[in-house]
């Protein structure tokens, strides 16, 4: 409803469907003649938002849009899952290789120090930087060194080797 100066006009009406209407009115004057019938301009009603074109490409874009971050999110766990397991299994291939390699490493060393401990001259072994790994009692002996406190020592602090004019021979450089 409108309002135009003191008198309130207009019409309004929830339940007209879409479309496009026209509207003839007849109008009588105080003698009750009629006059011909007026027809209006056309008058558009919008259907609801709910109900136009527009609101259905974008509900499906929203529908497809959901599809496919839920398809993808999915997906996305599924990889990380696998990749999480493939993981796990390759820590846990290492963590037994490195138990079989101290297993080994344990062995070998044992039977280097049944090796070192049998031979009277002494011996000292050492890895590839030059740091004393084993040393056999006749070794310790002769160096003065326990044979737990030198390894893991430089040779050269261990046993110093000197030539004649008493100057230091790196064995390891």
């Amino acid at each position: 409803r409108h309002r135009r100066g003191r008198r309130r006009w207009g019409w309004c009406s929830t339940s007209l469907p879409p479309g496009t209407y026209r509207l003839h009115l007849r109008a009588a004057n105080a003698n009750g003649d009629w006059s011909e019938p007026a027809t209006s301009a056309p008058i558009v009603v919008l259907p609801p938002f709910w109900q136009r074109p527009l609101f259905f490409v974008l509900l499906g874009a929203l529908i497809a849009a959901g599809g496919y971050a839920t398809h993808h999110y999915a997906t996305q766990r599924r990889y990380a899952r696998r990749l999480e397991s493939e993981v796990r299994e390759k820590v846990q291939a290492i963590r037994r290789s490195e138990d079989r390699l101290r297993r080994v490493q344990a062995i070998e060393t044992r039977r280097l120090e049944v090796t070192l401990g049998g031979i009277a001259d002494g011996v000292i072994a050492a890895d590839h930087e030059g740091r004393v790994l084993l040393i056999n009692p006749a070794g310790a002996r002769i160096t003065g060194w326990p044979a737990k406190s030198a390894a893991g020592c430089p040779v050269t602090e261990v046993l110093p080797l000197r030539t004649d004019d008493d100057e230091v021979v790196d064995l390891v450089g």
